[in-house]
């Protein structure tokens, strides 16, 4: 997860550098979420949504706003980054005795947390 506060648009722009050290130093495969936190602090919000959502879609990331003030959306974060962590796992383990080539590891996840999707349900 690499967090920046909707509120300081200089944390928005770090996130580059952050997720370029994520890659460098982590695995290869890593699952990345973007999380906008402090979403409880509308009135003082630096980064909207889709300025954040088109990043997050560019670039294939998972995204998600969240209030660490009021726990809104944390939850959801983990469990999305561990469910697809899972996801991949399991994938990884299928095409383990194939010939196959496994699945590109970079589908992004979509989360029923942002405010602008339909709300159908948990998850995509």
């Amino acid at each position: 997860m690499v967090v920046y506060d909707i509120t300081d648009h200089r944390s928005f722009t770090s996130v580059n550098k952050w997720i370029s050290e994520l890659r460098e130093f982590g695995a290869e495969d890593a699952v990345v979420m973007l999380v906008g936190n402090k979403s409880d602090l509308v009135d003082h919000r630096e980064v909207f949504l889709p300025e954040a959502r088109r990043f997050a879609v560019t670039n294939k990331y998972a995204f998600i706003e969240t209030s660490a003030l009021h726990g809104k959306g944390v939850d959801l974060a983990f469990s999305k980054v561990a469910e697809e962590i899972n996801r991949r796992e399991r994938k990884k383990n299928t095409f383990a005795n194939s010939t196959s080539k496994p699945p590109s590891a970079s589908k992004p996840i979509h989360l029923s947390s942002d405010p602008d999707r339909p709300k159908k349900d948990k998850c995509c």
